[in-house]
């Protein structure tokens, strides 16, 4: 069925579009591209030239691994491959695992009181003579997980300030590290 009261939509007819004419192409002659090899950086360069023209090695030590002058390894061939130190066992005497100096013992343990308010773990590295003193201390190294100045200053004063058991078999300059704990009760 139809309707009769619907007209139908008009189409009206395109106008014919006018025809563009497009100016012809000229082309330039091209030029003749050079290929350039492409060559490494005098980093790269040097590096490779230090592998290749480096010394020779046989393969047999000349350093020293140790604390001597002695050239070689150090250690008990039995001792743990895994041990930080030379000598000691690297934990201390006393039982306390936050004064680690492979067998000594802490004779006194410093505190000084943090003037700000932070809290968290301090570990300082420590280097003793054989009489006990601590000669250097270097607070914030790795394992602190606050290395705020107002708690690493005090850490390093407790540490230069703390004393060890004499050893006349220990080296003259034995490493360890005190760990300190701020929390903020303190």
């Amino acid at each position: 069925m139809s309707q009769d009261n619907e007209e139908a939509p008009v189409i009206e007819k395109e106008k014919p579009k006018k025809e563009q004419v497009e100016a012809p192409v000229v082309e330039k002659p091209k030029e003749e591209v050079k290929k350039v090899e492409p060559k490494p950086d005098q980093s790269t360069t040097d590096a490779l030239a230090n592998i290749l023209n480096g010394p020779k090695s046989d393969g047999t030590s000349k350093g020293s691994e140790g604390n001597d002058r002695t050239p070689g390894d150090k250690g008990n061939p039995d001792g743990d491959p895994n041990a930080t130190a030379y000598y000691g066992t690297g934990k201390g005497l006393d039982g306390d695992g936050n004064y680690q100096l492979g067998g000594r013992k802490a004779l006194n343990k410093e505190k000084f009181v943090q003037d700000c308010n932070e809290a968290g773990i301090v570990v300082v590295n420590i280097e003793v003579d054989r009489s006990g003193k601590v000669t250097n201390a270097t607070a914030g190294v790795r394992g602190s997980t606050n290395t705020a100045r107002c708690l690493l200053e005090p850490a390093r004063r407790a540490a230069l300030a703390t004393k060890f058991n004499p050893d006349d078999n220990a080296p003259a300059k034995q490493v360890g590290k005190i760990v300190y704990n701020f929390s903020l009760s303190e």
